[in-house]
């Protein structure tokens, strides 16, 4: 008896070495088959966490299947901001940036629109893709921009005058994104006007755009433009001017 036990073993263990075994299941598709629940009692308990280490999932034929952490689609935890789920074909965080203007900064209508640096205190910066006035984009896509700011001007010239602000592409030294601040008379000094620039626009991974401003007088050093700013960020006659630059597709 114990023979013919040995052997149907050895006989029973040889065929489920050459084929697929099922549990409830007579054509098993894979190693070990199993049509029902499956329970185990006791798991290792990790002491600590690698990101190298694999995750068992399902597929949607219910094939038990490992991946990475790495692999997974999860947002980039480490950022703040709001969730996309098209970048690189993950979830992840949208690039963002919202600074505001400590202080005064005056142009005039010579050369090149000027870089606005005083645009400076950063409250986020999440890709830590913003300096002083200039955003490096991180990712390409569509942003939304949003430029709130407070201005003043004077024009001594013989012509009127439109100030401008906006974005610049520093690659290709162009406006991307503008407005017109107003439009003054000859031989004016305006009060405080509040503007807003409010747009989307294309932008490209590794390109500078810097936020700048000019007089509108071309040429002329008599027509100034000034940005304000508040050097204590507490609003007193004037809130500081504040830019918001967001991916939103």
């Amino acid at each position: 008896m114990k023979k013919i036990f040995i052997i149907f073993l050895v006989t029973f263990i040889n065929v489920a070495k050459s084929q697929n075994v099922g549990i409830n299941n007579n054509n098993p598709t894979t190693t070990l088959d199993i049509n029902g629940d499956i329970r185990v009692r006791s798991l290792e308990t990790a002491s600590s966490f690698n990101i190298n280490d694999n995750f068992v999932l399902s597929d949607t034929n219910n094939k038990l299947k490992t991946v990475k952490f790495s692999d997974l689609n999860l947002p980039q935890v480490s950022k703040i901001g709001t969730v996309m789920s098209v970048i690189n074909s993950k979830l992840d965080i949208a690039p963002e940036v919202v600074v505001q203007s400590t202080a005064n900064q005056t142009t005039d209508g010579t050369g090149t629109p000027k870089v606005l640096n005083t645009l400076n205190k950063e409250l986020v910066d999440n890709y830590n893709a913003y300096s002083n006035g200039i955003f490096t984009c991180p990712i390409s896509g569509v942003y939304m921009i949003v430029l709130s700011f407070q201005t003043t001007s004077t024009n001594t010239s013989n012509y009127s005058a439109n100030n401008v602000i906006g974005v610049w592409n520093d690659t290709t030294n162009k406006w991307v994104a503008r407005i017109n601040d107003t439009d003054m008379s000859i031989n004016t000094t305006n009060k405080i006007r509040t503007s807003k620039l409010l747009t989307a626009i294309n932008m490209t991974a590794g390109t500078n755009y810097s936020i700048r401003f000019i007089a509108g007088v071309t040429g002329s050093t008599s027509n100034t433009f000034t940005v304000l700013g508040n050097t204590s960020l507490v609003t007193t006659q004037n809130s500081p001017s504040i830019i918001r630059i967001i991916r939103v597709k």
